[in-house]
């Protein structure tokens, strides 16, 4: 399915199943997220970010949408507020609830200023990947 939706070649042994979204995404920010860590996630999102983020310590940091153009993530804002103690970027595109998708060239200025951040990994969160419309 992967090779189909994505172009990418996944082994078996790298596939995780669970019941759900929570578990998988609570997993992941109990692994790598340490008191203090600061850890970027959409806001509005899914609530069960923040809650997690706090549960194990973590220093939530919002990502802001602007409503005004049709709820477009601020990657200029998003990219000023990564740095040496953000531990873990949350992506979610398309996002739940405001459906706004983050477009290539804004993921590959992400991406860019991402690679200049060795500690820190991104978890993106695709769930609603098949849900866009033209």
């Amino acid at each position: 399915e992967m090779r189909k939706s994505r172009g990418l070649e996944v082994a078996r042994e790298e596939v995780v199943v669970t019941p759900g979204g929570k578990p998988i995404l609570f997993n992941v920010i109990l692994v790598l997220v340490d008191p203090g860590d600061e850890v970027s996630y959409p806001n509005p999102g899914f609530p069960i970010y923040e809650s997690m983020i706090r549960f194990v310590g973590g220093k939530p940091v919002p990502q802001r949408f602007d409503a005004a153009k049709g709820f477009e993530l601020d990657v200029d804002g998003l990219i000023a507020s990564l740095n040496e103690k953000t531990k873990l970027l949350i992506l979610n595109s398309p996002s739940n609830p405001t459906g706004g998708v983050i477009r290539r060239p804004e993921l590959e200025r992400i991406a860019r200023r991402v690679r200049e951040l060795p500690n820190l990994v991104v978890l993106s969160d695709e769930i609603y990947s098949r849900l866009v419309y033209d």
